[in-house]
């Protein structure tokens, strides 16, 4: 592999207490990256800028792995890139524990490769195809932004982490912004390569309701209040079991009166200051 290619390679830091358990979790990363395996003490205070983003496997039950972690990432550094962080199972607890910390994003074990790498490549910039330019950078920073809201809504709202107003408002300026500078066609191939169907939807949903509102002159408040909308439009099914939502045949009168009870907790949760349109577009 020539100098070049190396460099447009995504470049990871894992940093992990459990050296023994992480080279499988390396192995798979290695496929679409560089992987830099480092001790947690070793974190760097500010990480190389080919760094793409950080892999953090430790023990989530150890007092002193959480704050050694906590006190290396919260520096300003490593607030603007993605952290993966491993959990040994998917459970309440663990979860809750890796978003405290600052995790954008979870894996679990047992490791499933190929889930993992759909993660990676929607969530860590490959340098290859990541645009540098002004008009690049836009994209990419809209996308990552409007990713950054869905996970929080399936993922973090389940377990109890409300979505604030200011979460989605700081997303949409960066939206706009993405698709005004660039295109709907860029935007869609952009996020063509995220993991999970409804995350993807919810991303094409929205890149062709601000494209719709831009095209048509909408004021920017109207543009807003499309994105929005486009974005939390699916809120409720991050309260519906995979198997009901996946069903693949109809549903019994008993399931729907329970995704209608599911449904029900849309309103609530969103938390913060919210202005009256937003509470009936969450409600909708």
């Amino acid at each position: 592999m020539t100098a070049a290619a190396q460099e447009n390679k995504r470049h990871f830091l894992l940093a992990s207490d459990r050296s023994d358990q992480s080279s499988e979790l390396a192995d798979i990363l290695q496929s679409v990256g560089k992987v830099e395996s480092i001790a947690t003490s070793e974190i760097p205070e500010k990480p190389a800028r080919q760094v793409s983003g950080i892999v953090v496997d430790i023990n989530l039950r150890s007092p002193e792995s959480v704050q050694r972690v906590r006190n290396k990432l919260r520096g300003e550094a490593y607030r603007s890139m993605p952290r993966l962080f491993v959990l040994a199972e998917a459970l309440h607890h663990a979860s809750m524990q890796a978003w405290a910390l600052g995790a954008t994003d979870t894996i679990s074990r047992p490791f499933d490769a190929a889930a993992i790498l759909q993660r990676v490549r929607s969530a860590f910039p490959d340098s290859a195809s990541y645009d540098a330019t002004d008009r690049g950078k836009a994209l990419n920073r809209g996308v990552e932004a409007a990713h950054a809201v869905i996970v929080k809504m399936f993922e973090r709202l389940p377990a109890g982490e409300p979505l604030t107003f200011s979460d989605v408002v700081q997303a949409e300026t960066k939206i706009l912004k993405a698709i005004k500078h660039t295109s709907l066609r860029e935007w869609l191939t952009t996020v063509g390569c995220h993991h999970a169907d409804s995350y993807r939807h919810c991303l094409f949903v929205t890149g062709f309701a601000v494209a719709f509102a831009q095209n048509l002159g909408m004021r920017e408040d109207d543009q807003r209040r499309l994105a929005r909308a486009a974005l939390l439009h699916d809120v409720g099914k991050a309260f519906i079991p995979v198997a009901l939502l996946d069903k693949p045949g109809a549903l019994t009168v008993e399931e729907m009166e329970e995704m209608e009870d599911l449904l029900s907790l849309c309103g609530q949760t969103v938390h913060g200051e919210q202005p009256e349109p937003f509470k009936s577009e969450t409600k909708h």
